[in-house]
């Protein structure tokens, strides 16, 4: 058990961008609402790819619960470029600070970075199985792939027909 957390990236596409061998086909079990669609000329699909994912970077959950709602990130957000662009930038900050911050340790003996920068923008989030609540390695390698993920993410959306969501569970 644990936080799992998830980043798509989704296409639609209309019945004109498609080509004669990517017919429309439903599976068995929707077959009946399928053929009503077809019937009715709603010839569409859109394709869900993900891109992203991360097991228990807690800070990042909190960033998105305190843009969207803890609630709405267990259903899936749909997230502007303006969000992947503040994320980005918050990231990259947070990383910066991150290579001049001094390691310190733990009542167990832990090394974590002292950053206030990191616990004012991007702090560790409480939550039901989590992880842990240190700025330490984890959190430090969790925000290199974030910035490299989102990046590639932000110039697709912006480029191609692509939207990006966010999802979580625990």
């Amino acid at each position: 058990m644990g936080l799992d957390q998830y980043l798509y990236l989704e296409s639609y596409q209309s019945e004109m961008k498609w080509d004669e061998k990517r017919k429309c086909s439903y599976p068995k079990d929707l077959k009946v609402l399928g053929d009503e669609i077809l019937e009715r000329n709603f010839k569409s699909k859109t394709t869900r790819y993900q891109v992203g994912y991360w097991r228990k970077f807690n800070a990042l959950q909190g960033w998105m619960e305190r843009q969207f709602g803890e609630e709405n990130t267990a259903k899936g957000v749909y997230l502007w470029t303006s969000h992947i662009e503040e994320l980005l930038d918050i990231c990259k900050q947070v990383l910066k600070a991150l290579e001049t911050a001094p390691m310190k340790k733990d009542k167990n003996g832990i090394d974590y970075y002292d950053c206030p920068l990191a616990i004012e923008l991007l702090p560790p989030t409480d939550g039901f199985f989590f992880g842990s609540q240190l700025i330490d390695e984890w959190y430090k390698d969790d925000l290199e792939y974030t910035v490299e993920i989102f990046t590639k993410v932000l110039k697709i959306v912006k480029e191609k027909n692509y939207e990006a969501y966010y999802d979580a569970s625990w």
